[in-house]
């Protein structure tokens, strides 16, 4: 079971934080100071920490700047910032403003939608359940080619290695039991059972949505364990990253678990 969601002295790369600072540029309107405060009374800083479920010893954090201590979260947002402008997603013409361009406008509202389809709802999406729904089909059959890429990786590895045998015995678990926690039994040259999650993208994103069940599985299984994370799947050329042992990574803080839905449930009263 995940009993500690909050790390301390844990905080996302630059790069996941690009998507929910664009999302909340255009929740605001397009553009906004970064010091602005929205109806809550949250700063563009604050809402992105509480996004990532950042704790107090996260943020106070501090990282040397030209000599003087400054927040080291505030400066990842500033530089998750100026990586979108580069990429022409945000405009810095006007000094202090963060503006997003049209480029950007557009690349929020696909963001918003395709996390929407894991029930992640990044800050300031509105998507009618007709169109979820839409999403939802569509993310099944991204997710279905990604199952397709591993397996057919899987197969070529194992036949690479002279292990013909193993490649005919690799199962598509997904296909009968989906509450399984995995979706294809693999293996190791050695002969070793190999369970492997896989999480599909159309984009490089390298964040994902990881069930209960499937971290409590990972944690049962641990090295035998492993999340493969496929990337821009509808390309000429799909990349996949692997990762072995999940709760190791975590337990290294190499990884974060932001907590993206709870259940509720009811306390016995004295």
């Amino acid at each position: 079971m995940i009993t500690d969601w909050k790390v301390s002295h844990v905080l996302p790369k630059y790069k996941e934080i690009q998507h929910p600072l664009l999302s909340e540029l255009l929740r605001r309107g397009g553009s906004s100071k970064p010091r602005d405060e929205d109806a809550s009374g949250y700063n563009v800083f604050e809402v992105l920490s509480r996004y990532f479920s950042l704790s107090d010893a996260d943020l106070s954090i501090r990282t040397d700047e030209n000599g003087k201590a400054r927040p080291k979260w505030e400066n990842m947002v500033r530089w998750a910032r100026n990586d979108l402008v580069k990429l022409g997603l945000l405009d810095a013409t006007r000094r202090g403003l963060w503006i997003l361009t049209d480029a950007g406008v557009v690349q929020a509202r696909a963001v918003q939608e395709q996390r929407a389809t894991y029930g992640v709802l990044l800050p300031g999406v509105e998507i009618s359940p007709e169109r979820l729904e839409q999403l939802w089909k569509r993310a099944k059959e991204i997710g279905d080619l990604g199952e397709t890429i591993v397996l057919e990786d899987e197969r070529r590895s194992l036949i690479a290695a002279g292990r013909t045998d193993l490649a005919s015995e690799i199962k598509h678990v997904a296909l009968t039991n989906a509450a399984a926690g995995f979706d294809i039994e693999s293996f190791f040259v050695s002969g070793a059972p190999k369970m492997i999650e896989v999480k599909t993208t159309l984009s490089d994103s390298t964040s994902f949505e990881i069930s209960a069940n499937e971290w409590n599985t990972a944690a049962k299984l641990r090295e035998g364990y492993w999340i493969y994370r496929v990337s821009r799947v509808e390309s000429s050329a799909p990349e996949i990253a692997r990762l072995q042992d999940p709760v190791s990574s975590f337990e290294r803080k190499e990884i974060m678990l932001v907590p993206t839905s709870y259940q509720v449930i009811l306390a016995e009263r004295e």
